[in-house]
């Protein structure tokens, strides 16, 4: 409240997603005393937003955003083109502008708040470790642009896949897993290891899911899993179940389907 002001307002695509995301604001915001206005829940596939922008409360002090893909980019840069981003603050979390460049936008998200799980520009995190993966990716310290290409990394995802591979490795080597009947020891093998920084998990344990500088063990470990999230607050339902990374792809396949009436036949061969 203090940095980010007490008036907030809402604006999200309308499916389970963004509807998880201010319902779980709006129960810690107002319990620290928040005034949350009515949330504006737009229309999947909508490219005009003036609509929808011209309902944001005048008095809103902060405006949280959740769009994927062509819906984050027109969020941008149509809020910017009304004046928004001069009358109120923005923020959202980092997943509505993964693997897109401020820059090819125009500028039009400079200035917005964002919750993020690993830095995108490496002087953030420039550690041995996270550099050395960089390199092997070939990207850029600023804006994590792949060399010889025009794709952006997902800066705060992708360490999880590269990781994952390494947790899948220690899991099968402290339960001696050969078989499915071995499985539950996997299970539990993962379930308990910690790891430190380094090559193979160059985020490290806590900075996961906190970052660099932000957290004190001494307040963490007393109320770890205590309740699970699973427990409280509970489940959200994805329109997809993939990674919502993956969902601007499947709606303009779905799209395309709509539009050029695709059936199981047709087409017979798509050029990329």
């Amino acid at each position: 409240m203090k940095n980010l002001g007490k008036n907030w307002g809402f604006i999200f695509a309308d499916y389970g997603w963004g509807w998880s995301h201010f319902n779980e604001h709006k129960a810690v915001l107002e319990k620290l005393g928040g005034n949350i206005g009515k949330p504006i829940a737009v229309p999947l596939g909508a490219k005009d937003f003036l609509p929808y922008l011209a309902k944001v409360d005048k008095n809103t002090d902060e405006l949280y955003s959740i769009f994927f893909g062509s819906q984050a980019v027109a969020y941008y840069t149509q809020s910017k083109s009304l004046g928004l981003d001069k009358r109120m603050k923005r923020y959202s979390v980092i997943c509505t502008h993964e693997s897109i460049s401020p820059k090819d936008m125009g500028g039009a998200s400079e200035g917005i708040y964002m919750l993020e799980y690993h830095p995108r520009m490496l002087k953030y995190k420039d550690t041995p470790h996270n550099r050395k993966v960089r390199d092997l990716m070939r990207v850029d310290p600023v804006d994590g642009k792949e060399d010889g290409s025009k794709r952006i990394i997902a800066g705060s995802h992708y360490w999880a896949v590269w990781e994952s591979v390494f947790f899948i490795q220690k899991a099968l080597e402290k339960s001696g897993w050969k078989s499915k009947k071995d499985t539950p020891d996997f299970i539990q093998a993962l379930e308990g290891l910690a790891v430190k920084e380094s090559f193979e998990h160059p985020q490290g344990f806590f900075e996961v899911f906190n970052g660099a500088g932000n957290y004190d063990i001494a307040r963490i470990v007393p109320g770890f899993a205590d309740p699970f999230d699973i427990v409280e607050p509970g489940l959200a339902i994805k329109r997809y179940p993939c990674c919502g990374s993956t969902h601007p792809a499947i709606d303009a396949l779905l799209e395309l389907r709509r539009r050029h009436r695709l059936g199981r036949h047709r087409p017979r061969l798509v050029g990329v």
